[in-house]
């Protein structure tokens, strides 16, 4: 059967979920499978995100410029974690023929410190089912990468096995440089996986076979120096890529012995006691809402960066915590979408008009931008308000909390 159709097959079987947009020479697969089409990638990964956290396989097909689009959320996916497999099926358009760019997606694994995965002939349905098994296992997405010659080409039909190894989380108990420190010791472990996988098959120096594990490659003595590659030789230039080793040793915060909250004084202590109170989890923001994921609120499932908990949320906790830069800076999408298609999600922004984390420059008035939501405008200390509006719907919400940073704001640090 033609590779497209055995691809499409495949991730029929290992996905609960599937997200899209289409584009060539993916469109056909996305359309196969039925995806879920989406308003960009970095939206459809959000989904497959929440779709993890959520306890589903998520996969997400895009083509290679798609991946760019989302290419912030997924290198901060890579600290967080995740519960289930999640891939990114990439069509590279190694050429140039349908595009306004050639890409080769691979150089993707080694900047985000994700596995890349190239099928290939019999081994293709063994391919997908590794791919959302070590997404679980090392708590990171997985990029697929599929090129035009190979999905026009006839491969033999394989059994394909769905996989169900869970991942994690990483512990609320680390700061995020801990769990920046622990997911690079998973980055080494993926080179002893590319090392020994099966995927791979090999003959002498001269008869090159399979190489299937692209990222990171099986190792300098499989590699032979003259390989025929579709795009840059990334295979030959990455032949003796070692992983990054550091002698840092993560710490808890009990180790370390401080953690940071909010502002003495911040408006928003309200919002956040009430959030706790309703025993909410959020899907936090890059900003000031990060400070949910500390104690003493830990009320923040995960941070997977700034303007991106909107879709993560839609499919997991239902409750999206932002700023109001993070809304401008990325969101919007993300909210055009959760609006267009119904999803539950309650969205509160914390409206300060201060970029709080990059030292505190004046931010826009998100309200003007958001008319499309109908958003419920409240002050920070509308207690009673908040507990009217902060409740999970069956349809998608907005609240913007409006409150002033106190002068000389400065996060509290409390020793533990």
């Amino acid at each position: 059967m033609k590779a497209e159709e055995f691809i499409s097959k495949a991730l029929a079987i290992c996905s609960d979920r599937i997200y899209a947009v289409p584009g060539w020479p993916i469109t056909n697969i996305s359309s196969i499978c039925n995806a879920e089409i989406v308003v960009n990638e970095k939206v459809g990964l959000e989904y497959a995100i929440g779709s993890s956290l959520s306890g589903n396989t998520a996969a997400l097909i895009m083509k290679h410029e798609g991946l760019n689009v989302c290419a912030d959320l997924l290198l901060h996916s890579v600290p967080q974690g995740l519960r289930k497999g999640v891939v990114l099926v990439v069509g590279d358009d190694v050429r140039g023929e349908f595009s306004l760019t050639s890409q080769d997606s691979r150089y993707y694994g080694e900047l985000a410190e994700v596995p890349v995965i190239q099928p290939e002939g019999e081994q293709c349905g063994m391919a997908i089912t590794e791919a959302f098994n070590i997404s679980a296992r090392f708590s990171r997405p997985v990029i697929i990468r599929l090129t035009p010659s190979f999905l026009s080409s006839d491969i033999p039909d394989s059994k394909v096995f769905r996989s169900d190894e869970e991942g994690e989380l990483a512990s609320a108990d680390y700061p995020l440089i801990s769990k920046i420190l622990l997911a690079k010791s998973r980055s080494a472990e993926m080179f002893k996986w590319a090392s020994g996988s099966g995927l791979n098959k090999f003959g002498d120096c001269n008869n090159y076979q399979e190489i299937i594990t692209m990222y990171p490659p099986p190792g300098p003595e499989k590699i032979p120096i003259s390989i025929k590659e579709e795009g840059r030789p990334f295979l030959l230039h990455h032949r003796c890529i070692t992983p990054e080793l550091t002698d840092r040793i993560p710490e808890t915060y009990t180790e370390r012995g401080y953690y940071r909250t909010l502002c003495k004084n911040c408006p928003f202590h309200p919002l956040f006691l009430i959030l706790k109170e309703k025993n909410r989890l959020a899907v936090c923001d890059a900003g000031c809402s990060v400070l949910a994921l500390n104690p003493p609120l830990r009320l923040g499932i995960a941070s997977y960066g700034l303007g991106n908990p909107v879709g993560i949320a839609a499919e997991s906790t239902g409750l999206a915590l932002l700023g109001d830069y993070g809304v401008l800076h990325n969101a919007l999408p993300s909210l055009v979408d959760v609006f267009e298609k119904g999803k539950p999600v309650l969205c509160v922004i914390l409206k300060n008009r201060v970029m709080g984390m990059t030292g505190g420059q004046k931010g826009f008035d998100p309200a003007p931008y958001l008319s499309f939501t109908n958003p419920v405008q409240l002050h920070a200390e509308d207690v009673n308000g908040l507990k009217k509006h902060l409740e999970l719907e069956e349809n998608p919400k907005v609240v913007i909390v409006e409150g002033e940073c106190p002068e000389g704001r400065s996060h509290e640090i409390v020793q533990c």
